[in-house]
């Protein structure tokens, strides 16, 4: 990642921070002193990388400001914290044995949490206490990677290499009488939905997306989205949605983050709606295993209890439970749960979760 990238995420960052109004709100509801239980520390640049203990990391008395990533796991080459391995990676971690997407990552912040290398995986236990943990580990990172091209098959890099001009937008000056107008022409490859790429499709990654306060995509080009805003390289001020088409729209537009959909104000009736647009959404994603559709949304259904004052029960909710039976499923989700017994008093029998 070059210097040019470097300084313009580091402006996204500052007017995010500075100069929007939702994001200054969504900093002040942060969860108290929330941290997660382990994060990756980074001391003297690159030269000691460790596991640590969030209690025993240092901040001069502030708050921990830790980067979360999102990305694809993959079957072989992808390190895992295991029971066997604790021990050694709290001392130093092998940079060597990295793939190099968690390598780029670990040089993005001083401190950054990774689900594989921060849960310790052949663990249940801790699996099921840091699963609780995940929706606050999320809205309390200051800012989350999501390494869209680096989960591509055969692109295992956060950074890679392109040409400058393929994401240019060339533009026309014209002069009509005393005005003069600037025109700028963008192509597929410079406008290149974020949405398009494999890892965007991940039911995980969605619920990630939603919990975070603000993410940056790396692909063909950095691209940004947080409560207020979402620019890229090719529009670094703010994307012209007046000027995109359609489809445009609706692939680069961030607004739909959990603090946006969750603002005061709404009625009990505009957070169901949100809700089962939520179910849609995630129902149009793919998931490793069948079981894991109702996981994902319970963790967010935490989210909507207050706002709903209702019942949850396996992806309904009490007092609307007729009209989520029959709520739109979209015809591109193929992985329905073949079977799932409800927790829940009010359902002891086994429901389907359709």
């Amino acid at each position: 990642m070059n210097d040019k990238c470097f300084a313009l995420l580091n402006r996204w960052m500052e007017t995010c921070l500075r100069n929007q109004v939702r994001c200054q709100y969504i900093g002040q509801k942060k969860i108290g002193d929330f941290k997660p239980t382990r994060l990756f520390h980074l001391r003297d640049g690159m030269s000691h990388v460790r596991l640590a203990n969030s209690t025993a990391v240092r901040c001069e008395g502030n708050p921990i400001q830790y980067l979360t990533l999102s990305h694809r796991w993959t079957r072989e080459g992808m390190p895992n914290l295991l029971k066997a391995n604790i021990e050694q990676t709290e001392q130093n971690i092998i940079l060597s044995d990295l793939p190099p997407v968690l390598l780029h990552s670990l040089m993005l912040a001083r401190h950054i949490w990774i689900n594989t290398l921060c849960i310790i995986q052949d663990d249940p236990e801790d699996w099921e206490k840091e699963a609780a943990l995940m929706g606050k580990v999320y809205k309390n990172g200051c800012l989350n990677i999501v390494a869209i091209l680096g989960s591509e098959r055969n692109r295992s890099a956060l950074f890679t290499q392109r040409i400058p001009t393929s994401i240019a937008i060339p533009h026309i000056a014209l002069r009509r009488y005393d005005s003069r107008d600037e025109y700028g022409m963008y192509t597929e490859a410079a406008m290149q939905p974020i949405k398009r790429y494999p890892l965007m499709t991940r039911g995980w990654v969605l619920r990630e997306r939603l919990w975070s306060p603000r993410s940056v995509y790396y692909g063909n080009q950095l691209c940004w989205g947080c409560t207020e805003m979402a620019s890229c390289e090719a529009f670094p001020e703010g994307l012209p949605f007046e000027c995109l088409k359609p489809s445009y729209k609706n692939n680069f537009n961030e607004s739909f983050k959990l603090r946006t959909v969750l603002r005061d104000g709404q009625s009990g009736k505009a957070f169901s709606m949100k809700w089962r647009c939520i179910i849609t959404k995630m129902t149009a994603m793919d998931l490793t295993y069948d079981s894991d559709l109702l996981p994902a949304l319970s963790g967010l259904a935490h989210d909507f209890q207050d706002r709903l004052d209702d019942q949850y029960i396996a992806g309904l909710w009490r007092k609307t439970i007729v009209d989520d039976f029959f709520q739109h499923i979209v015809p591109q989700f193929q992985h329905t749960p073949q079977y799932y017994r409800s927790k829940s008093p009010l359902c002891h029998s086994s429901s389907h979760a359709t």
